[in-house]
């Protein structure tokens, strides 16, 4: 059953980075099943690193996309990258210093973050990203 859920209100309506968000929550809910199913702390490492290795991923299509578009929003952008870059370290050294009982505060901490960073921060890069073609 999924925990976490992609809303239509989430959608920026540029399917690459849908797509992209998409995946990342359901990353999400893949380490939170897990945790609530009492998956090993190796089990849970793997999927923490899944959606470490997803999220920086996705920053740098973004970013990618920011340099080619000449996004006016970029260094604002990618120092709010750095800054979840920063706390997704910190969990999850957290993680592996005192196990799966740190789950469901960085499930909670990214999902928290990416509906904010949805609703506020990404918006701002849409109409960039839409009058490039994108």
């Amino acid at each position: 059953m999924r925990h976490i859920i992609w809303k239509q209100e989430y959608s920026l309506g540029i399917s690459v980075i849908d797509n992209q968000h998409k995946q990342f929550l359901e990353l999400m809910d893949q380490a939170y099943e897990a945790f609530y199913k009492n998956e090993s702390k190796e089990q849970l490492s793997v999927l923490i690193e899944n959606l470490r290795d997803y999220t920086l991923l996705h920053f740098s299509t973004e970013e990618k996309y920011f340099k080619l578009f000449n996004y006016d929003g970029e260094n604002e952008h990618v120092e709010r990258h750095l800054q979840l870059k920063e706390e997704l370290i910190g969990l999850t050294k957290k993680f592996e210093a005192e196990g799966p009982d740190v789950v469901p505060a960085l499930i909670d901490f990214l999902e928290n973050w990416l509906v904010g960073h949805l609703s506020i921060v990404d918006r701002k890069y849409v109409s960039c990203f839409k009058e490039h073609g994108l």
